[in-house]
């Protein structure tokens, strides 16, 4: 019964606590700007399928529901252009934030909770998706749609040694 029990909790990590991160780690780009600017942003979750909208004051999301491509997201600003290299530093650093924030929530539970297994993975999928996040790099092309695209911290550093 203990195989049978880590392996129902490998697929809700796998199925559920993975994407989930994933959002909210998205959703921390688009609630960065939401804070240090006036632009409209747009969360899309999923690339077809049922599509559901949900709109609070400036942002917008987007989830579309069909089996197998739930696993993209992204997230549109009104006009990226309009933003000075400050916002734009704080609105990648969004994401890698929030993992990292998440990261010291559930762990902090995790510790508390004498070390409940569910924070415990919460915990690491969390560090690691600020690791992946945040050390510069192309991503890799296992990543499918991302493939060949610079990751959070490359995004900082290519716009740190811009001009302008």
């Amino acid at each position: 019964m203990d195989t049978l029990s880590s392996i129902i909790s490998f697929l809700l990590y796998v199925l559920v606590a993975v994407p989930v991160c994933l959002v909210l780690h998205e959703l921390g780009h688009a609630g960065m700007v939401l804070l240090v600017s006036r632009q409209k942003v747009t969360f899309q979750f999923g690339v077809r399928g049922t599509k559901w909208e949900f709109h609070f004051g400036r942002l917008t999301i987007l989830l579309y529901l069909e089996r197998g491509t739930f696993l993209g997201s992204r997230y549109q600003l009104e006009a990226r252009a309009e933003l000075t290299k400050s916002q734009i530093l704080w609105m990648i650093l969004g994401g890698p934030l929030a993992s990292l924030l998440l990261t010291i929530l559930c762990g902090g539970v995790w510790w508390a909770t004498n070390r409940i297994d569910p924070w415990r993975g919460l915990t690491i999928i969390n560090l690691i998706n600020f690791l992946w996040t945040i050390i510069p790099q192309h991503y890799p092309e296992w990543q499918g749609a991302q493939a060949g695209f610079p990751n959070d911290g490359l995004q900082i550093i290519q716009l740190l040694r811009s001009s302008g």
